[in-house]
């Protein structure tokens, strides 16, 4: 069952307390059992996920951008537990447009909202070519039901939770500052799926900022964890 941010408090004191204390900040990659199945989502370059391949877990890197394709190809040709899937996600299958950064490719999106934001100015953008897109529902129906789905797609999260119908493992989207209206949504999304508990972690690191909280009270303590200057980073639930 989720804690209550009000007995979490009993038992760490204060809120800076609570942000302090590392007996509920364990490793991100507890969630990982070994052999698991991944989703990557917006995989980039692999980084947040292959570090689970000495595991044995089996990932499947989702990923639209040719040069960042090329790229993984290169790096994980000798892994047989790495899959490719070319593509982007959405709500349904088709086509959807792109739009690169070719300074910073790790920002690239399918999302105007996201290219209007705080990366307007940080790159020169282009309209790229349409992008094939799947849903998370036929990844499942091809790879199998996941342990865990990383999903970082710069803007596009509410877009590709839409293509999925049914609870499935763990599941972690990216929030940002200036999106934080959208990642509400996301997490609304999860809890009608059955989702009921969430935690999140800031600004790529490998740790918890939280225990697994009612879907609630994670996003009232993101709202005060942004307020402090952590303006971004992933949210978990389960």
């Amino acid at each position: 069952m989720p804690v209550s941010l009000a007995r979490f408090r009993e038992k760490c004191g204060t809120l800076l307390d609570w942000l302090l204390c590392r007996t509920f900040s364990p490793w991100i990659g507890d969630i990982v059992r070994p052999g698991a199945l991944i989703f990557d989502i917006g995989a980039h370059q692999g980084a947040k996920t292959s570090r689970f391949l000495n595991r044995g877990c089996k990932i499947v890197m989702v990923e639209p951008q040719p040069q960042m394709l090329r790229i993984l190809r290169k790096k994980f040709k000798k892994h047989k537990n790495v899959s490719m899937e070319p593509c982007a996600l959405g709500s349904r299958s088709g086509q959807a447009r792109i739009y690169t950064a070719n300074e910073t490719p790790g920002i690239s999106t399918l999302s105007k909202k996201w290219m209007k934001g705080r990366f307007r100015n940080a790159a020169r953008w282009i309209e790229g070519k349409k992008v094939k897109l799947r849903t998370l529902d036929g990844l499942i129906k091809k790879y199998g039901q996941p342990d865990w789905v990383k999903i970082d797609v710069e803007g596009f999260e509410e877009k590709v939770l839409a293509g999925l119908s049914k609870k499935v493992g763990i599941i972690s989207f990216e929030f940002s500052e200036e999106s934080f209206a959208d990642s509400r949504g996301c997490a609304q999304k999860l809890l009608n799926l059955g989702y009921r508990e969430f935690t999140f972690s800031t600004r790529g690191k490998d740790r918890f900022e939280s225990p697994w909280l009612s879907r609630r009270d994670t996003l009232a303590v993101i709202m005060k964890s942004i307020k402090k200057g952590r303006s971004w980073g992933d949210i978990f639930a389960r």
